[in-house]
């Protein structure tokens, strides 16, 4: 082999090694990049739920959700819900100032915009086309969107009944889903804990509800009692323990959304989340299952419909089941 051939092959060799060095370098850079970006993305969340029960009142928690949501979709607006109407409150991401003045100043009937009714019934969020009888023809050219947009509409809720609905439009920065839809159900547990019992969206409410979940994933143990059969001091007992129970899910939603993704898709939603949920079970014990003698544990009933999206068994064989008062409690 003469010197121009190994001069090649040594050539060829040193490239090699170049490349690997330079491609192990980018996926370090790259794992590098994704855990900031996460620990970015954490400390956004937990900045934006702090604001939120920071609040004094219900107006606040609204207006402050409107401003923590916009950097997860570039436009995001409240619109409130009442007796059948839809008016705009709060938008942040709107361009001029009179676009503002001019959401503020829109009212439409709910059953005329399709998605905004889907949500008020199903209290679900929705994902809708961009077009008049879905949003509203007010909507659609107030926010400009093109034919092919999409909007994604949150439900904002108290005592079940949903208050106001995050409106949420991308344009070119797109829409990131599961922060919204945290934030969202923050608000909503923030707004339970400051509406005062037997009120909802500023009406008196005919009958407040229980929380339930469906039926065929309710252990036989788990019994919802009647409302005729409480007591106003336990009514109201009954109602805080709703709210903390969802506010405390919330926040194990919150703060851990890899935990929750993996727990789902494995199975065992405990093993992975143990340390957070027997911290909010010994606090929904202590604050709400001991002092109430009709208590039922409405911290497994929302850890099973918005944990584990209604599949019980998604908690794991290890998860311990509802609170009992014999026993472990």
């Amino acid at each position: 082999m003469d010197l121009r051939e190994l001069l090649a092959q040594f050539t060829a060799r040193i490239e090699s090694q170049v490349s690997a060095q330079i491609e192990a370098a980018v996926e370090r850079g790259t794992s590098v990049a994704r855990a900031a970006a996460r620990r970015e993305l954490a400390e956004e969340l937990n900045q934006g739920a702090r604001r939120l029960r920071q609040c004094a009142g219900a107006d606040e928690v609204l207006a402050v959700l409107a401003g923590i949501c916009a950097p997860f979709c570039g436009r995001a607006a409240i619109f409130t819900v009442a007796e059948g109407v839809v008016k705009g409150m709060w938008v942040a991401g709107l361009e001029p100032p009179d676009a503002v003045e001019r959401f503020c100043a829109m009212e439409f009937p709910l059953e005329s915009a399709g998605a905004f009714q889907t949500v008020v019934e199903s209290r679900d969020p929705v994902v809708a086309a961009a077009t008049g009888p879905e949003i509203g023809e007010g909507n659609v050219a107030l926010f400009a969107h093109p034919a092919d947009d999409r909007v994604y509409l949150f439900p904002v809720m108290t005592r079940q009944n949903v208050r106001a609905v995050l409106y949420a439009a991308g344009g070119s920065r797109g829409v990131e889903v599961a922060p919204l839809e945290l934030l969202s159900g923050v608000a909503s547990a923030v707004l339970d804990a400051l509406t005062p019992a037997g009120q909802a969206a500023g009406h008196q409410e005919a009958a407040p509800e229980l929380v339930t979940i469906r039926p065929a994933t309710v252990e036989a143990d788990v019994k919802v009692p009647q409302w005729a059969s409480l007591t106003a001091a336990e009514e109201e007992a009954h109602l805080r323990a709703q709210r903390l129970a969802r506010v405390l899910v919330a926040e194990i939603r919150l703060y851990r959304p890899d935990a929750v993704r993996s727990g789902r898709a494995r199975g065992d939603l405990y093993g992975l989340l143990r340390e957070p949920i027997d911290q909010a079970r010994e606090k929904f014990r202590q604050a709400c299952f001991r002092a109430c003698p009709s208590m039922v544990d409405y911290l497994h009933l929302e850890m099973v419909r918005s944990l584990a999206n209604d599949d019980v068994r998604l908690l794991g064989s290890s998860y311990p089941g509802p609170l009992r008062r014999e026993g472990n409690i």
